[in-house]
């Protein structure tokens, strides 16, 4: 059977009021996520369909999930899937998706990138991610500088 690389955008919202502020928080922002999933399946139009079933469930587990200020999270899917059947096997070095796109020819190529990626999240990702992982890497990242600060002081 054929490997298929799904494409979608998922939008995720946050729904309720926000408790416990920081700075990093930011009303008036949605995030939206570029997913590439693959499927070994016997035709395209089996791929598209377990795509769909496959993005229901994974947008529902984010209703199930509160961010670091409490709030509920909301996934919804942003038109249609784009699927793509690779020319070769995979394996190293070997493509699994393919997207091209008409640009003005006087595009930056930091204007073009920009467009395709959107603004880098940074710390305002935990908005939108479930509190228990957001509080891990928190966990992680301290761990990680007492590491270093303690090795500096060694030396």
């Amino acid at each position: 059977m054929p490997w298929f690389a799904v494409r979608t955008f998922i939008r995720i919202r946050r729904i309720g009021r926000a408790t416990n502020k920081d700075r990093q928080y930011k009303t008036n922002v949605d995030l939206v996520e570029d997913r590439i999933v693959l499927f070994k399946t016997r035709n395209w139009t089996a791929a598209l369909r377990k795509a769909q079933l496959e993005t229901r469930t994974y947008c529902r587990e984010f209703g199930r999930t509160k961010n670091v200020y409490g709030q509920r999270l909301r996934a919804e899917v942003l038109g249609d899937p784009e699927v793509y059947e690779p020319f070769d096997p995979l394996g190293d070095s070997k493509e699994i998706y393919s997207s091209m796109e008409w640009v003005d020819r006087k595009d930056t190529a930091a204007k073009i990138i920009s467009r395709k990626t959107g603004r880098p999240s940074g710390p305002m990702a935990r908005m939108f991610m479930a509190a228990w992982i957001s509080e891990g890497l928190d966990k992680a990242r301290a761990h990680r500088l007492r590491r270093t600060t303690s090795g500096a002081s060694r030396s």
